[in-house]
């Protein structure tokens, strides 16, 4: 039979794997599978616990739930050398406090036990802090969730460590309050899901104004049959704005000779051959010398292919 004191987190994991599922359906990352696993541990820790009673299984629920997130934070850095030992070490406590349940003549205490977690907890810390978008693909959901992350997890296991999993206080309120811990990642993960699904959409609705905006120019050009010139300069102006380019040129081969010659220009377009200084005073001249100056095509990345 569940425990009473244990039911309300199992219903709490069991809507975090509500939500868990609804966020996947957003959008599908393997880093997101980790907290399929964080909520399995924490649903077979309350059911264990509540058929046996032995605190250690809680302590070593904790402690595999560290490993989990740090697990988590390298499927996005990559692993460290440093690791192998943590891991190692982490085996090596889960192994004989697992032996203790059943034989319990080994020296290690559930204090022990937490200062392991506790130890876990700033090491997962301390390379959260490390994280940065320089360094990290994909960095932005570390960067939301790392310092909250990070201080509920020292917090919890600080309490933990201080009055034990047995303390009423432990049982009702601070684990059951965890799990909001990784409910706010999960969130986090919603909310960077949405910024990336409406920056993407404004990026289809600006193409799509740009497109349309260039087909009718286009369209009025040829309606008033205004000459081939023009209907260049339109087009090289909305390709331009269309990739936010500072300024573009449309170059065309010389019917003669074997020079490029300008033929439409979107905003100040850097000169491709050497200036004088006299031209260099100001951007309109910059301009005028690149419209009025054919280029050899064999000083051009053509005449080099």
């Amino acid at each position: 039979m569940i425990s009473i004191t244990v039911l309300p987190t199992l219903l709490i994991e069991l809507l975090l794997l509500l939500i868990f599922f609804a966020v996947r359906r957003l959008k599908k990352l393997p880093a997101l599978n980790v907290f399929v696993l964080i909520f399995c541990l924490l649903l077979v820790r309350d059911l264990l616990y509540s058929a046996f009673g032995n605190p250690t299984i809680l302590s070593l629920s904790n402690l595999a739930v560290v490993s989990v997130y740090l697990l988590w934070l390298r499927l996005y850095t990559g692993r460290r050398v440093i690791d192998a030992a943590y891991i190692l070490f982490n085996c090596a406590v889960a192994a004989v406090a697992i032996v203790n349940i059943f034989i319990p003549v080994l020296p290690l205490s559930e204090f022990a036990i937490g200062l392991v977690i506790l130890a876990d907890t700033f090491y997962l810390a301390v390379f959260l802090s490390l994280v940065s978008e320089y360094n990290t693909q994909d960095a932005g959901i570390i960067l939301r969730t790392r310092f909250y992350l990070a201080a509920g997890l020292i917090l919890v296991n600080l309490i933990t460590l201080l009055y034990g999993y047995e303390n009423a206080i432990m049982q009702n309120l601070v684990l059951p309050l965890s799990h909001f811990l990784h409910a706010y990642v999960l969130f986090q993960y919603t909310r960077l899901f949405v910024e990336e699904a409406e920056k993407t959409t404004g990026s289809l609705a600006g193409n799509l104004d740009s497109l349309f905006e260039f087909m009718g120019n286009l369209g009025n050009a040829i309606a008033e049959k205004i000459d081939i010139p023009r209907a260049l300069e339109i087009i090289v102006s909305s390709a331009s704005r269309n990739i936010g380019a500072d300024a573009g040129a449309i170059l065309m081969v010389d019917q003669y000779e074997d020079l490029l010659q300008v033929k439409a220009t979107y905003g100040i377009y850097p000169p491709l051959t050497p200036v004088s200084d006299i031209v260099k005073l100001s951007p309109g001249s910059v301009l005028e010398h690149f419209k009025h100056t054919p280029v050899p095509i064999a000083n051009t990345v053509l005449g080099s292919v």
